[in-house]
């Protein structure tokens, strides 16, 4: 008897482990398919075309950031750094749940209502908002999205820090120097040579001008100590704040330098981040 007991006690183990293998398995599996979200996706098809938002991993969630804001979005007072997506988490394989920042047009509400995602077969991300029943707003009910380069070529400077992220590996903006970015007339200087040397680029420093050359590819820069007027491939152009020698090393305007070399530039006043990006 005690002998058969155990026998079925066995058994029913097993039909347990069983059942909780089938039960986990799926889990395993589809927590891993969530990790199609993480990067950078460009809205497009409506007037926010071109908004970009950054979506990372937070602990068993996944979460939005806006970086780039366009058209209606503007309009309705989305600014960059805001949360866009919060608490997406899987429901079935390449489906999900989140809240969305809703703002309402005409007004400076705001709020974070339950969204929809669905990735379709060609990698489109289509998210729909849930919309309030009291109020007339249709913008941004219905959203797509196409997922951008995943290879990360961003540089990430920080004021007052010496080092950059450059495509998520920390480097020296001025190696060796400890020199870090600053901001004068409100505007950002930096050590200019190895963020362009990171962008394919080149510096050239003449003492007896003292001028700085920037080359990159057809682009040619240059820029004089102490000196708003430059020359960009021949033209004359100025600038809002002159190079700098501060504690020995020359310092420039950052923005102006890359939004002439053709790169994007982003502020993040919370943070006081500039994110370059190819």
């Amino acid at each position: 008897m005690l002998m058969k007991n155990a026998r079925n006690m066995t058994g029913l183990v097993l039909i347990l482990m069983c059942l909780l293998t089938m039960l986990v398995i799926p889990v395993i599996s589809q927590a891993a398919d969530g990790e199609e979200l993480i990067g950078r996706w460009e809205r497009f098809g409506d007037g926010a075309e071109g908004t970009i938002v950054s979506v990372s991993k937070v602990e068993n969630t996944y979460e939005a950031a806006l970086e780039k804001v366009t058209g209606t979005l503007i309009d309705l007072g989305f600014k960059a750094g805001e949360k866009k997506w919060k608490g997406i988490t899987l429901i079935s394989p390449n489906s999900y749940k989140s809240t969305d920042l809703f703002k309402y047009e005409g007004s400076d509400g705001y709020e974070y209502r339950d969204s929809w995602m669905t990735i379709n077969d060609k990698g489109v991300l289509q998210v729909s908002v849930s919309n309030p029943a009291d109020v007339e707003v249709i913008i941004g009910t219905y959203q797509t999205w196409r997922k951008l380069n995943t290879q990360d070529n961003s540089i990430v400077l920080q004021i007052n820090n010496p080092h950059m992220i450059v495509g998520g590996v920390q480097k020296e903006i001025d190696p060796g120097k400890g020199t870090c970015p600053l901001i004068s007339n409100n505007r950002t200087l930096v050590p200019i040579r190895a963020i362009v040397e990171e962008l394919g680029g080149s510096v050239a420093w003449n003492n007896a001008d003292q001028k700085i050359s920037v080359l990159l590819g057809t682009k040619a820069i240059e820029l004089w100590i102490g000196n708003k007027t430059t020359n960009v491939n021949g033209i004359e152009k100025m600038t809002d704040v002159a190079p700098q020698i501060i504690n020995e090393r020359t310092m420039v305007p950052l923005r102006y330098v890359i939004d002439n070399l053709g790169f994007n530039v982003s502020w993040d006043e919370v943070s006081k981040k500039v994110t370059i990006t190819h």
